[in-house]
C-alpha cells in the first residue's frame, strides 16, 4: 500500500524501525526508575551535561531535571535505581 499525502503507513518506514524492540535474553528488566534515570544521563552526556538544554529536548522543566538529579544522587547511597527487576 502506497503512503498517501501526509499519511505514513508501517511500510514506508526504514527497516531499522519496522522491527521490534529487544527485550533482555535473561527475562530481566529495568525498573521505570531505573530506564528513566538511565535515559536521562543518556540526555545530558550528549549535551556536554546542559541542564537546561537536556530539559528541553526531555519536555520537563529545568526545574524537574534538577530534582530528578537531586533524587538520582540521593539514591547512590541506597540501592541502585538501575536494579533490575526479573520478569513476571
Amino acid at each position: 500500500m502506497m503512503a498517501t499525502p501526509n499519511v505514513i503507513d508501517f511500510q514506508d518506514l526504514p527497516a531499522y524501525l519496522r522491527k521490534p524492540a529487544e527485550v533482555a535474553e535473561s527475562g530481566d528488566f529495568l525498573t521505570l526508575e531505573g530506564m528513566t534515570h538511565q535515559y536521562v544521563s543518556q540526555v545530558l552526556r550528549q549535551v556536554g551535561g546542559n541542564k537546561a538544554r537536556a530539559a528541553e529536548i526531555l519536555g520537563i522543566s529545568r526545574g524537574t531535571i534538577y530534582e530528578m538529579l537531586a533524587r538520582m544522587k540521593l539514591r547512590e547511597d541506597g540501592p541502585s535505581p538501575l536494579a533490575k527487576v526479573a520478569s513476571p
